[in-house]
């Protein structure tokens, strides 16, 4: 260790540290996906027929309203991708269905672009609340998407594969 404070001076060997300590830091970071239960469901959703997909966001006055329909649509692709229900409504849909997956952006964040270690990422925060024709709620789950480099569309869809993935599993 002397030899290297001798050959390039404490200061170089400090930068270098934190050089790899933001490098790892970046590496090492809390994104990614996470779905959290907060009412497990009732009953299973293979029970069931047909679904109605309804986003909205927390503000209607924040980012989030623009991004709403976009995550309509991929919940719908998604959910007919893994073949769940029989038939599939989106919020302007007319006609009665069995269940309603209710979704509501509360947090949407665009990625700024390149920091000073690496590119930063887009967040997408949903609640879904999934209830039944009478209006009883039949599972509830927290969603964050956090792909790492993203933007906003891979986020959405990302967060719409999770919701879409737990939904199959519970089939």
């Amino acid at each position: 260790m002397k030899a290297l404070v001798n050959r390039f001076g404490p200061t170089a060997l400090r930068i270098v540290t934190i050089l790899v300590a933001a490098v790892l830091g970046a590496a090492c970071g809390t994104t990614g996906p996470s779905l959290k239960v907060n009412t497990p469901p009732t009953s299973r959703f293979g029970a069931y027929k047909s679904i109605q997909v309804v986003v909205s966001a927390e503000d209607e006055k924040e980012k989030g309203k623009e991004y709403t329909g976009r995550l309509e649509s991929q919940l719908i692709v998604k959910l007919r991708e893994r073949d769940t229900f029989q038939e599939y409504k989106l919020s302007k849909d007319e006609g009665q269905t069995e269940l309603t997956l209710k979704a509501v952006i509360m947090d949407l964040k665009k990625s700024g672009g390149w920091g000073w270690y690496g590119r930063s990422s887009s967040k997408v925060a949903c609640d879904v609340t999934i209830v039944d024709k009478s209006g009883n709620t039949v599972a509830s789950i927290q969603v964050v998407a956090k792909p790492k480099a993203s933007n906003v569309e891979t986020a959405l869809e990302d967060a719409a594969v999770q919701i879409a993935d737990w939904v199959r599993e519970n089939k």
